[in-house]
């Protein structure tokens, strides 16, 4: 079962390095005025990386998992283009991205495996 947003698979099957890796954007493209958040939902899916990405201007934005208890990991804030945190957790959990900035701007939110 795929999760709702975009799926992207690339690679190649020769070495780790290079093999497969599945990403699912959960939010957006799209403007992000300030304070918006996203989210995608709870579930056992072994993503490591979530990032807040390819964001129109420097600025400030927060990444993180949220545990179904409501304990928080991985959560990272930053000025910059791009935000991310790494994670290897196997809870259930949902990956979220929020605009911490004044300034809207343009950008998505992504998990990576």
């Amino acid at each position: 079962m795929v999760a709702a947003g975009a799926l992207a698979l690339a690679g190649a099957a020769t070495s780790a390095h290079n093999r497969a890796s599945l990403s699912i954007v959960y939010a957006g493209p799209k403007t992000w005025l300030p304070g918006w958040d996203g989210e995608l939902g709870y579930g056992t899916y072994y993503k490591i990386s979530n990032v807040f990405e390819n964001r129109s201007i420097n600025s400030w934005a927060r990444v993180a998992y949220i545990l179904e208890n409501g304990a928080w990991t991985c959560s990272y804030t930053s000025f910059s283009t791009l935000t991310g945190c790494a994670d290897s957790d196997t809870r259930r959990r949902k990956a979220y991205c929020k605009n911490n900035d004044t300034q809207t701007y343009t950008g998505q939110c992504r998990v990576y495996s």
